[in-house]
């Protein structure tokens, strides 16, 4: 068995729970937050999401799209109930690392089930907030509101009203799972 891959002598029990739960496709009460960051500021926002999620659900993800392996990317939203994507604008467009995450997100249908809130942060207009919205549509993910778009950091009213929308999500979780 040994060109076979490795072979089990202890845990095997939790290995074929774990092996029935990602065949189903199975939910934790888990949210998994996406995010790019290009020069620090979107991350202190998704910081300001983390501080706010801490106690209110039992696991939290964050992935960074540019640093971050796709294929834990992939398996943390895999069994995520919902997701959180929150990333700049490039070039009046989405950042390229997240729009290639949620690509391959599509590719494999891994919203499908799931709930998901998003921001865009950006210096100037563009078409970043549209796209986010339609490639997690694409993803099969269920929007909770509409893409937020922030100019350069979200102020205290409009970092309040997304939470406001992460706390829908946290709720709409605790129902799911």
């Amino acid at each position: 068995a040994p060109a076979h891959g490795i072979v089990l002598k202890s845990r095997i029990k939790d290995m074929i729970k774990n092996y029935e739960s990602w065949s189903k496709l199975e939910n934790k009460e888990k949210i998994t937050i996406l995010y790019g960051s290009m020069y620090g500021i979107t991350e202190e926002f998704v910081d300001e999401v983390k501080r706010y999620l801490e106690g209110k659900v039992k696991e939290v993800r964050i992935c960074n799209v540019v640093n971050d392996e796709l294929d834990d990317i992939l398996s943390s939203v895999m069994d995520s109930y919902g997701v959180i994507a929150i990333a700049p604008t490039y070039e009046g467009n989405l950042f390229p690392p997240m729009s290639y995450a949620l690509d391959l997100l599509s590719i494999k249908k891994l919203g499908s089930g799931k709930v998901a809130c998003a921001a865009v942060t950006k210096l100037w207009g563009g078409a970043a907030q549209k796209q986010i919205q339609e490639k997690l549509s694409e993803c099969g993910f269920s929007l909770l509101d509409k893409v937020y778009e922030f100019s350069n950091y979200p102020t205290k009213e409009n970092l309040d009203v997304f939470l406001e929308t992460v706390k829908r999500l946290v709720e709409l979780g605790k129902t799911k799972v």
